[in-house]
């Protein structure tokens, strides 16, 4: 296990020592942006995308993913459930992946969100002992740690050890160590958050459908993906802002995104309440 300053920091650390221009690369789209960015702009290595078709909600396809897989690819990346839409690919399913992945190659998961899905296995335990996984957590997003920056890469001794010389010994400040470490002993207290995290989801995803205009992406994190149907994207997120509601544009994760998709975080259900308003309010005006 080698922890970091956030898991950027790790992406950044491990992609630029194990990736280079000659590396191929199969990322999913849309996914979180920051992995596409560092392949194409930093490390200029050849990069594919495996598209999650909008007409059938971004669903992951089993299937067709390993055959795509049949290309030959030194580096997968998932994110599981996938940011932004929360999608989630089932242990059974991750491991066929890696039945097809001999020992030099590396598929890389980002767990940052994995808490939310009541029924989830992290592959932590399979990582540790596997050449050909990596396994990246972040405490940002299930731990609400995100100002301290903490998070932490579990593989295979001899993958790990690759890093660790890289890594400065502080990267990781005392303030985010001891929150982390409180964190992670706070097991029954973060299962409760996440189970409420579910039910909010839940309500959540209900009033929005109850809205004319607005399309609910099933998906198990903590946000939603929606799709308008009577309103410009653009205008529809600025109307928001002006109300106090600021929603997640997310044109730049993928290039498979429609003009009309948005993301929305899971709140308490007061503030839940207050955006389902606001966003009906701005949908009736735009008429």
């Amino acid at each position: 296990m080698l922890s970091g300053a956030g898991s950027s920091d790790l992406i950044y650390l491990a992609f630029r020592a194990w990736l280079s221009r000659t590396s191929r690369v199969l990322i999913l789209d849309p996914m979180y942006g920051e992995y596409a960015h560092l392949c194409e702009q930093n490390i200029e290595c050849h990069l594919d995308r495996f598209v999650l078709e909008e007409s059938a909600d971004f669903a992951f396809d089993q299937v067709r993913f390993e055959r795509r897989l049949q290309a030959g690819y030194d580096f997968i990346v998932l994110v599981n459930p996938n940011n932004p839409t929360g999608s989630y690919i089932r242990l059974d399913g991750i491991e066929r992946i890696l039945a097809l992945l001999s020992t030099s190659k590396t598929l890389w998961i980002d767990e940052a969100y994995i808490d939310y899905v009541s029924d989830s296995t992290s592959l932590e335990s399979v990582a540790a002992g596997a050449r050909n996984l990596v396994v990246c957590k972040s405490l940002s997003k299930a731990y609400a740690l995100s100002g301290v920056r903490a998070a932490y890469l579990v593989g295979h001794p001899e993958t790990i050890a690759t890093l660790r010389r890289w890594s400065p010994p502080w990267s990781v400040s005392l303030p985010a160590q001891l929150a982390g470490i409180e964190a992670l002993k706070a097991d029954e207290y973060y299962a409760a958050r996440h189970a409420e995290t579910e039910t909010l989801r839940t309500g959540l995803a209900a009033g929005l459908k109850s809205i004319p205009g607005i399309v609910v992406i099933s998906g198990l994190a903590n946000f939603l993906l929606c799709r308008l149907t009577s309103m410009n994207r653009r205008m529809f997120l600025l109307e928001c802002r002006a109300r106090g509601l600021y929603l997640r544009d997310v044109s730049t994760m993928g290039h498979s995104m429609g003009i009309d998709i948005f993301r929305i975080s899971v709140k308490d259900q007061n503030t839940n309440r207050r955006m389902l308003r606001i966003i009906q309010d701005v949908l009736a005006n735009s008429s």
